[in-house]
This record gives C-alpha cells, structure tokens and sequence, in this order.
C-alpha cells in the first residue's frame, strides 16, 4: 500500500492578496462605521440638548435654593408663569420642592428643559407677540373680535408663529419672514402680519383648494359655462318671438288683465306686521328681494353723509365696516347697495344714478338673481327699474363673512330713528320686474301693442323665469351649480396676499406690527392719523443684520428684550422695574439672535429678587 506523504502546497499570490485586501476592508469599514457611530451621537447629542444648553445658564442663587418648601414652589410657579402663562402643575411643584438644596439645580434645569420642549411655551409666546404687535388679546372677545370675524386664515399664522418659537428660530429671520414675501414662496407669512395689524395694501387674493376641490369646481365650472350657453340662446329666441304677431309670449299676455301677484309663502319677513328677531341669512349667492316702503324727507336725501336705511350683521354694531355683510344705504339721496366682506378687499357696490324724490310715498325693490355677477343686483324704484352706475368690485375674488353667530338686521341707524321707513319686506325671490310693478300697484295696460319695447323685455323675462319650463329649469339648475361653487370656495383658506416685495404699504397704526419692531422711536412715535407709504423692503433685514429703516439695529433688538421682560412680568404678576436698563442685554441679544437664551437671563433677572 502506498501511503500518500502531504504535499507542502504554496498558496497562490493572488488569494493572499485577496485575503489581505479582504482584512484592509474589513478595517476600513470599521473604521468608517465607528465615525459615523461618533457623529451621529454627537448630533443627537447636540440636537436632544440643545435646550438644556440654555437653561444651564440659569443659575439658582443660592438663598433661592436654600428656600423652604412652600416659598421655592412659589418661586417656581412665577418661573412656569413668566414662560408659558400658566400655573406650574402642584404635583410637578411639590416634587422639585422636596429635592435637596443639591439637587435643586439640577431639577431646576430639568424644569426648564421640559418647558421649552412644550407646547405650552411655543403657545403663550405666540399670543404674546399678536397682543403685543397687532393688539390682539385673547383674554378680549373684542380685541379678536376684527379679526375673526373677517374671514380671512388667521389660524394658519398663529401655528406658524407657534412653530417658529418651538423651534427657537434666529429671531432675525423670524422677523424677516413676517416683512417681505421673498423668503415665503407663498407670501402667506408677511401678509397676515401686515394684514392684522391693519396696515393698508392693495392686497391680492389667493385660494389653494385641494385636488379633490379642485375637481369640483372644475365640473362646477363646467356645468355653468353649458347653462349659461343654452341660457343665452333661448333669451335670443324669446326676444326675437316677443316681436312676431303669434309671439307665445304676447299670447300668454293677452290672458291676463293684472300684474302678477307674488306667492303668499315666498315672504319671509314683513315688518312692521313680524319683527326682526332671528331673520334669515341674506346671502350673494342667494336668490332674494328687499323691498322698503316709506317716506323720505328733503333733509335726509340732502345729508352729505351716507344715511343707512337697512344693515345685516353678525354682531348688530353697524360703525364696523368689517362686520356688514349687507349694507343698504342712500347716498346723496341715491340708494346705494354694498355687499361687502372686508372694505379694504372686497365690495361690490351699485349706485342708483337717479336721486329720490322728498316726502313723497317711495317704494324700493333691491332684487339679487343669486349669480354672484356684476349685475346681478337690480333696483326698482315704484316698480321702475334704474340705471345703475359705480358698479365695482374692489379685488377679483368676493368672499362672504361665515359666522356661527346668527344674523342681525337693523332699520335705520343705531338711534333707533327708521329714517321715513313704513314697511320693510323680505321675499326669498328674485321677483321679476312685473311682479315688482304689481308690487307698487301701477296701472295696468290693455294693449301689447303699446308696450313698450323695454317692457315687452321685461314681460318675456317674467314668463322666462315663471313659465317657461325649459328656462326655469335652467335657472334652478345654475342657481344650483353657483351656490355650491361658493360654497367649495368658501369654506376654502382664503387670504389677502402681498404680492411683491416693494409693493406699498400704508402704515395706519403708529404703534402696531411693524412700527412696535423699533419701540417708540421714528415712525412708532408719530401722530395717530398720519398715514405713511413705505413699502416692505423698507423694513428688511440684509445679510449684514442692517435694518433698511430709520433706525438702527440695536432698536429691534431692545424693542424685543423690553417685550419679552414685560409679557414674563404680566403672566407671572410681578411688576415692571422702571429702572431695570435692558442696553447690556440687548447688545448681547444682537449679536446671535438666540432668543431662548436672551429668555434665559431674563429669568435669572426674575430669580435675583427677594420676594
């Protein structure tokens, strides 16, 4: 048997490069994945603490610290006050009371840290600076009042505000981003602040809807555009058919010997008969007619003031322009229709050209088809319609005011003097000019030939409406289509919007956003009633922390210490101290823009004191 002897064999050059390559890797790998390991912590580390950085910079003082239990958790709750407004919590309180002095500042800096996380915090500081900038207090119903009642997105400000001190945000850009629309792509952020602290602008309107919003008014808006075809054609068929001798129109006529009575059931309201208590909504996008009756004297159509004869509001207070939804009014003696939403944004207006006539019985039909267009308010006076002029719309999107609240409707002014008015109806029509004739109780003619060719108009678009059943169905169908397109439009988050950065701006409030920026120096310390054109890339901030306006940089920052010092003082009932100097502070303030550390020494200004 032959035995095999091993073979020393010689590994092949390759596999030990192979196997040595593989080591390097291996090595290499390691290496890499323990740096990333270290950088990962470290962010985490840095991202997780950057809170505590900042409260470790509040230092008990010693007597604070040596406290007994009852006075350290009263210390405490001014602290939680003076941040978020509200009590600190008694188990949360008791729990840091009964640490050891020792560890009191380590439980102190735990408190802070968990403060700042909150949302409590980012909360109270946001209704700070709307108090503070745009005179907005939420303990107020009235302050919030002009706001809320207005429409307009206020909420979505109020998470950003709540956002950015969440996230500590460099206050410099914090305050740039509420100036000029260039740093927000939808220039949403600088409007609102410009916009509630009532500074003027020939703002734009922008809506966002969402896709699936988008498709419905898309199909809406299609619907509408094949009525209003079809609308179209039909009227050039009756107006064509009202001059033949067999017109179906003339032949309907001759069957009748009065003017057209109105339905009982279509009048809602009748005053004086019915009061005026929990009326019905008077909607834009509604069909309705409003017919006043009465006597108006010569020193009433002559007042050089607009004379209100019928008001609907959410609240009843007619002096708020923002308020009215609907507003009735003579102007010279010449009726005036306004539907207004803010009367900065949006009105539409119609004036009557022709004057009333004095002290003699009057009666005014105010007719809405519920189209939501330029005409599609009609008046009548004693049943004639008038030429209307200073037709305008001042933006080119109208919104109406959305409240919970019911409506209120007022005759005449707030003295309760009914200006002359005897009767005041309200139908949920839009009654054809006929039925307003009928209405005012004219004379009736006998002879269609003798119609004239207006009236003959007028009769073919009564029949349109009442008889006609293709038309009718129509109209029922558009007014359908046009009321639920308002309505996609708006339950929508609609703002006024600044367009570009070096658009006007009209500074009203001397002492509002962003005049209170710069405290009582320049333009905050100007006259109420003087009005000042500027513009938003005034008031920018450069790269160069150089603020573009008439003052210097070290305002913004000691505006905003001394704003800061007082909201902490009110929250946790402490008084001011006339003669604490905010300068040292305030230059550090400037130098990082670290507001959440700026909030720190201010505190440790609150803890200095003896109770």
């Amino acid at each position: 048997m032959k035995h095999s002897t091993p073979t020393n064999r010689v590994p092949h050059p390759l596999v030990g490069h192979k196997h040595q390559a593989s080591q390097v890797t291996s090595k290499v790998i390691w290496l890499a994945w323990c740096f990333h390991a270290v950088c990962v912590l470290l962010f985490l580390q840095r991202f997780a603490g950057a809170n505590r950085c900042f409260s470790q910079q509040v230092v008990l003082p010693e007597r604070v610290a040596q406290w007994d239990g009852p006075t350290y958790k009263a210390a405490l709750d001014r602290v939680h006050r003076s941040l978020t407004s509200q009590p600190l919590e008694a188990s949360k309180a008791n729990e840091l009371a009964n640490l050891p002095a020792s560890k009191r500042q380590a439980g102190f800096d735990l408190l802070l840290d968990e403060v700042f996380q909150s949302q409590a915090f980012a909360g109270a500081q946001a209704e700070a600076w709307m108090r503070d900038h745009f005179e907005l207090d939420v303990q107020d119903p009235k302050s919030r009042r002009r706001i809320e009642v207005s429409g307009w997105d206020t909420e979505a400000f109020r998470k950003w505000l709540t956002q950015a001190f969440h996230v500590n945000e460099r206050f410099d850009l914090f305050v740039q981003n509420q100036l000029t629309p260039d740093r927000e792509s939808s220039s949403k952020i600088p409007t609102h602040a410009w916009y509630l602290a009532g500074q003027w602008s020939d703002y734009q309107i922008v809506a966002n809807p969402t896709p699936i919003e988008s498709n419905l008014i898309r199909q809406f808006k299609t619907a509408l555009e094949s009525i209003e075809k079809a609308e179209n054609i039909d009227w050039k068929r009756l107006q064509s058919d009202i001059q033949k001798d067999n017109s179906q129109v003339r032949r309907w006529w001759l069957q009748q010997n009065r003017w057209p009575q109105v339905p009982a059931e279509e009048l809602v309201v009748s005053w004086p008969a019915s009061g005026l208590e929990k009326p019905p909504a008077i909607r834009a996008f509604r069909e309705w007619t409003l017919v006043l009756t009465g006597r108006f004297s010569k020193s009433v159509l002559e007042n050089q003031e607009p004379v209100v004869l019928f008001v609907q509001s959410h609240d009843g207070a007619i002096a708020q322009p923002v308020q009215r939804s609907l507003i009735i009014e003579l102007r010279q003696g010449r009726p005036v229709v306004r539907m207004i939403h803010d009367d900065r944004i949006s009105i539409l207006e119609s004036l009557c050209q022709e004057s009333l006539a004095a002290d003699t019985p009057t009666q005014i039909a105010f007719v809405n088809d519920g189209l939501g267009r330029l005409d599609s308010i009609r008046v009548l006076i004693d049943g004639q319609p008038q030429v209307l002029s200073n037709r305008q719309v001042q933006t080119q999107c109208y919104k109406e005011i959305l409240s919970p609240d019911a409506n209120r409707w007022h005759l005449g002014d707030t003295t309760g003097d009914k200006l002359g008015i005897e009767q005041f109806d309200f139908y949920r029509l839009a009654l054809s000019s006929p039925e307003c004739r009928g209405l005012a109780d004219l004379p009736w003619s006998d002879s269609w030939d003798e119609l004239e060719d207006a009236m003959k108009l007028q009769w073919a678009e009564h029949y349109a409406q009442r008889v006609d059943v293709q038309w009718r169905y129509q109209r029922e169908s558009r007014g359908h289509y046009v009321a639920n397109l308002a309505a996609i439009l708006e339950s929508e988050s609609m703002l006024p919007v600044l367009g570009r950065s070096d658009q006007a701006i009209f500074l009203v409030y001397p002492n509002r956003f962003p005049n209170s920026l710069l405290g009582d120096t320049n333009l905050g310390s100007r006259q109420d009633g003087q009005v000042v054109k500027t513009h938003p890339d005034a008031w920018s901030l450069t790269p160069g922390l150089g603020l573009q306006a008439l003052s210097a940089i070290e305002h913004l920052a000691r505006a905003e210490v001394i704003r800061s010092w007082k909201s902490m003082t009110r929250w946790s009932e402490k008084e001011n101290r006339s003669e604490w100097q905010s300068d040292r502070l305030a230059s550090e303030f400037a130098k990082d823009w670290d507001r959440r550390k700026m909030l720190c020494k201010l505190l440790a200004e609150i803890l200095s004191e003896v109770p």
